[in-house]
């Protein structure tokens, strides 16, 4: 269920301790585009239409930090601040594209991050910075921003693969939101473009970071289960995207729609075993161009076409060690899954493939020693596999 991996030999280089990820690496290797390709080539397209507004590089700039890191209040949800949320990041980012840095200067926190059109990556105070932008030639960029989308923290936990979902920690914005846009422009191309906003301890909700390349596309290319599908659709859907995405705790919620036994890839697993998979990797950037393209039920014997003859026979013979039933007794439901790859610089999905997730109906017993007939989720099988 994981996707490609970021070599051994990467991950000292990317995040220091592979064991102990720290949020601002995470941010560092999103924004200049060092921990994957896909991101490389998001970074490129950025910098390139950022070069108009910003100016070429930082020059003699030094970077600042705050003495002491930025803490923001505890919000639980951010549901009833939406509309303060999305009303600062639209007038931030219209301003931002109009270069309009008196009212920007209004928008950003004190210490705002910033990726510079020559690659450089950092923290500047914000008095500094907006002086230094002042000082420049730059120019309001061709472009209307479009499609603006909020997440809360909870939402990023979800949709994201594990480890992206510390990029608000990244930008001391762990109790805020991240805000992305499109970019509707007729001379440039770039991809979605982020930042994050958090309150001040006034209240107030501030820009945590001039325009960075997003991580929600492969998220704004995917389709999301429809609220009046079937149940046990919707949980096959859910099941797909957390074991891909690394999701041990959400997995882990969902255990009572797992059967006890489950044959995953050819292999027979405990549930436990298939949970604790989901978060062996110390992470799952790998996973970020994931793009689940919908679920729905298929006929039973549309399975046997559409995987392998080997692996069919072998789930045939362990069908009486997972289910104590043979195969042509048991009384199954077929999902089936399309997944594919978002391409940054084609910009469409490519590599799509299905994959089919069995139903079976159990005996079982509740807590009263009663027997029910209950359905659960035994086997994913990749299309040939």
């Amino acid at each position: 269920m994981c996707a490609d991996k970021i070599s051994p030999e990467r991950l000292p280089y990317l995040f220091g301790t592979p064991g102990n990820i720290q949020a601002e690496d995470v941010l560092r290797v999103l924004a200049t585009g060092e921990a994957t390709r896909p991101f490389e080539l998001r970074a490129e397209k950025t910098k390139e239409f950022l070069q108009l507004v910003l100016g070429a590089d930082p020059g003699a700039l030094t970077q600042k930090t705050p003495e002491t890191p930025q803490t923001n209040p505890a919000l639980g949800s951010i549901g009833r601040h939406q509309n303060a949320i999305r009303q600062r990041a639209q007038a931030f980012f219209d301003d931002f594209l109009g270069r309009k840095l008196d009212k920007l200067s209004e928008h950003l926190t004190n210490y705002p991050y910033i990726l510079w059109p020559d690659g450089s990556f950092g923290r500047y105070s914000k008095e500094d910075l907006i002086e230094l932008l002042e000082s420049r030639a730059g120019e309001p960029a061709p472009a209307f921003p479009d499609d603006l989308r909020i997440y809360s923290p909870g939402e990023l936990n979800n949709i994201l693969p594990r480890t992206l979902n510390l990029i608000l920690a990244g930008m001391e914005a762990r109790n805020g939101a991240l805000a992305t846009i499109s970019i509707d422009s007729p001379r440039f191309e770039p991809p979605r473009l982020m930042t994050a906003l958090a309150t001040d301890f006034d209240g107030n909700w501030k820009v945590q970071a001039l325009p960075l390349p997003s991580l929600d596309e492969a998220w704004c290319q995917s389709t999301r289960p429809k609220p009046f599908e079937d149940e046990w659709l919707r949980i096959a859907d859910k099941v797909l995207r957390h074991a891909r995405l690394g999701h041990s705790s959400q997995l882990q919620a969902l255990r009572n729609h797992l059967a006890l036994k489950l044959f995953i890839e050819g292999q027979i697993l405990s549930t436990d075993e298939f949970i604790n998979i989901s978060s062996e990797d110390p992470h799952r950037i790998d996973a970020s161009e994931t793009v689940f393209l919908g679920t729905k039920n298929v006929r039973p014997d549309k399975l046997k076409g559409s995987i392998s003859v080997g692996t069919f026979k072998k789930f045939q013979a362990a069908c009486q060690k997972l289910f104590h039933k043979p195969f042509n007794r048991l009384n199954i439901r077929v999902a089936k899954t399309e997944i594919g790859s978002f391409d940054p610089d084609e910009l469409r999905v490519v590599g799509r493939r299905d994959w089919y997730t069995l139903y079976v109906q159990l005996h079982e017993f509740d807590g009263r020693k009663i027997g029910v007939e209950k359905w659960r989720l035994g086997a994913i099988f990749e299309e040939g596999a």
